[in-house]
């Protein structure tokens, strides 16, 4: 059942990812207007975001796993 979930988690994630959210257009955005040191610049900031609403996720899910 596990390997099930998992391709199912997987699944879903790419398929969450494939539009284009506000903050890769304004990274696309401002390497074309600005150059590609600005344009990384947020991508670092939009990248450390993704990550911080992760790890509250999978904190969460933990807390429901176990209820």
């Amino acid at each position: 059942m596990t390997p099930v979930l998992f391709l199912i988690g997987i699944t879903v994630t790419i398929i969450g990812t494939l539009p284009p959210e506000v903050s890769n257009l304004a990274v696309i955005k401002t390497t074309i207007n600005e150059n590609i040191k600005q344009g990384l610049k947020i991508s670092y900031d939009t990248g450390m975001r993704e990550v911080i609403l992760i790890i509250i996720s999978v904190v969460q899910a933990v807390k429901l796993t176990f209820l």
